[in-house]
């Protein structure tokens, strides 16, 4: 290969490996911008919570159920996720077509099988051809993390690392899965289906805690009622300042069932969790 055609290759290489850096950086800061936009989605519809109920509430609380202006219980929660119904609402709005979906589930899927044959393989490694590999990178690296590797052992740093990995990534499937179930089939998808989820969220969400079913108001002098104001509150905390309302919140509104409506009971975790608050 002459000396110009090799500077070629190179070059070219060196500009693929930044435009892949540069589209990584700004998938991670597109990643941030919209986590930022979701923390806030949250507050607004803890604050919006309290407008309903009168009752303080966060992530650390329990979130109450009222029934003619008194608290007769609580959603059901977890010390594992205790403000799940929360962000069961705001998850809505990372919502991608189907296509989409599928392809993401594709895709951890097989991360989570790549990392369980890594792991198993690993395993299968003599302690000392284990103690052979560790020792040969012994000098080879000096950051603080690859010294803290190092010290604990490559092999089980991996072993250590690649286990909250697969914890992470089953629970991602779960999520994605479930979001797939949640989509309605064919043609009659809504075209914006992160706004008609996190439309429907809130929707069920209000329903459940106050004992009313949602409506649509808004007149000359502005939006009006409890659901609508919130749900343009959540819209505009996510950047979706110009989404219409309209046909998310009627879509939403329509969903509504009296099982919506009820006050939940559900085995002895229902029963502890509707016990009135003293």
């Amino acid at each position: 290969m002459s000396k110009s055609r090799k500077n070629s290759t190179t070059n070219s290489s060196d500009k693929g490996g930044v435009v892949s850096k540069n589209k990584y950086e700004a998938e991670v800061a597109d990643f941030h911008k919209k986590y930022s936009e979701q923390n806030a989605a949250r507050a607004t519809i803890y604050s919006w919570i309290f407008k309903w109920t009168g009752v303080e509430c966060s992530q650390e609380t329990e979130i109450p159920i009222m029934r003619d202006g008194k608290q007769v219980g609580a959603i059901a929660t977890t010390i594992l996720s205790r403000n799940e119904p929360v962000d069961a609402v705001v998850r809505h709005a990372e919502r991608l077509n189907v296509k989409a979906i599928q392809d993401k589930l594709r895709q951890f899927e097989d991360l989570k099988q790549a990392i369980e044959t890594a792991v198993d393989v690993l395993g299968q490694i003599s302690g000392a051809d284990t103690a052979r590999l560790n020792r040969a990178n012994a000098l080879r690296y000096g950051s603080t993390s690859e010294r803290v590797v190092l010290a604990l052992g490559a092999d089980q740093a991996f072993e250590i690392s690649g286990g909250i990995l697969v914890s992470s990534v089953a629970r991602e499937i779960e999520n994605i899965s479930n979001d797939l179930e949640d989509l309605p089939a064919g043609r009659g998808r809504p075209k914006n289906e992160a706004a008609h989820g996190v439309a429907l969220g809130l929707a069920k969400l209000y329903a459940k805690i106050t004992g009313e079913a949602p409506t649509y108001s808004e007149g000359p002098n502005g939006l009006t009622g409890r659901y609508t104001p919130a749900l343009r509150d959540v819209f505009d905390a996510l950047g979706w300042t110009t989404i219409s309302l309209k046909t998310p919140a009627e879509n939403a509104i329509s969903q509504i069932t009296d099982e919506d409506l009820e006050h939940p009971v559900n085995g002895l975790i229902g029963l502890l969790s509707s016990a009135p608050t003293r």
